[in-house]
C-alpha cells in the first residue's frame, strides 16, 4: 500500500528540515511512525489538560473526578503508547 506520509512528486527540501529542527516535536525525514504517534498523543493529552471543557467532559464520559482524569492524561504524557494506564 506505501507510506502514507510520502506524497507522490514531492522532493525532499533541506531548508524545511533545518526549519522544523528548530521546534521541539516536529518531525524529521528519520522520524518514525511511533515517534510521530507519540507527538500526536502527548499533544491530545496536554490540549485536553488545557481546556477545562474538553477535560470536563471527558471526566463525566469516564465517570471520574477531573483531577483524576488530569493525572490520567498526565501520565499518558510521559508514556503516550502504554494502553494499560488507568
Amino acid at each position: 500500500m506505501g507510506d502514507p506520509f510520502v506524497r507522490v512528486g514531492l522532493e525532499y527540501q533541506p531548508h524545511i528540515e533545518a526549519v522544523l529542527l528548530k521546534h521541539d516535536g516536529t518531525i524529521t525525514v528519520e522520524t518514525t511512525k511511533e515517534e510521530w504517534v507519540s507527538c500526536q498523543h502527548r499533544d491530545t493529552a496536554n490540549t485536553i489538560i488545557m481546556n477545562r471543557d474538553e477535560l470536563m467532559y471527558l471526566s463525566m464520559v469516564e465517570n471520574v473526578p477531573m483531577a483524576k482524569m488530569e493525572r490520567i492524561l498526565a501520565e499518558r504524557m510521559v508514556n503516550p503508547l502504554d494502553k494499560n494506564m488507568r
